[in-house]
């Protein structure tokens, strides 16, 4: 005798969870493929050259500019030199231009000892190069800097705009001045202590 085993149908409604959870793993799929698709880069290059500030030293007309040898200089004398300043790199001068001084040896001449007395030194510029063989400047003359003691050189010394050196391939005329200030009387022969007299320095 055979068993019959009656079929039982499954319910409409586990069919459908079936069918759920089956589109549920498709877009699972799906969405795991989007995110993992499409990247893109790209490169790209800077070519870098860096620029030179230079400055050099020259002269107007027949001035022998710097350095320059002064003898037997006395109390009110004016000594003028007459150097250019030259900016010859690939960067203009943006930042001012400071003039600092240094002497060896040291003595009465440039470090202030005796009151009222040494060497004082101004800077002016002119716009076109100086005639040096009168000392004037026929176009426009600028003070850079005023008559300064050499003994106030103990820090560099802020000079006027110089516009002339905001450009590159620019050109400062300058007129360099130094002057012996003093006032001395020697008696018998003899110098007196201290003295500005009989002294030589270097001044760079």
């Amino acid at each position: 005798m055979r068993t019959k085993h009656k079929l039982i149908p499954r319910s409409k409604t586990a069919r459908r969870l079936l069918a759920t959870g089956f589109a549920a793993s498709v877009l699972g799929l799906t969405g795991a493929g989007v995110y993992a698709g499409l990247t893109a880069s790209t490169t790209g290059t800077s070519v870098v050259t860096s620029g030179t500030l230079l400055m050099t030293l020259g002269h107007d007309g027949t001035s022998t500019g710097l350095p320059e040898t002064i003898t037997a200089m006395a109390p009110s004398d004016v000594y003028n030199v007459y150097p250019t300043l030259n900016n010859t790199g690939t960067l203009a001068s943006a930042a001012g231009v400071t003039l600092a001084a240094s002497a060896s040896p040291v003595n009465a001449l440039t470090n202030g000892s005796i009151p009222g007395e040494g060497l004082s030194v101004s800077l002016n510029m002119c716009s076109v190069a100086w005639t040096v063989t009168t000392g004037t400047c026929s176009a426009t003359q600028t003070t850079l800097l005023a008559s300064t003691t050499l003994s106030s050189f103990s820090s560099a010394q802020s000079l006027s705009n110089v516009p002339a050196l905001a450009a590159t391939n620019g050109i400062a005329h300058l007129q360099f001045s130094l002057t012996l200030v003093g006032s001395e009387t020697s008696t018998n022969g003899t110098l007196p202590s201290p003295t500005i007299q009989g002294l030589n320095t270097t001044i760079t």
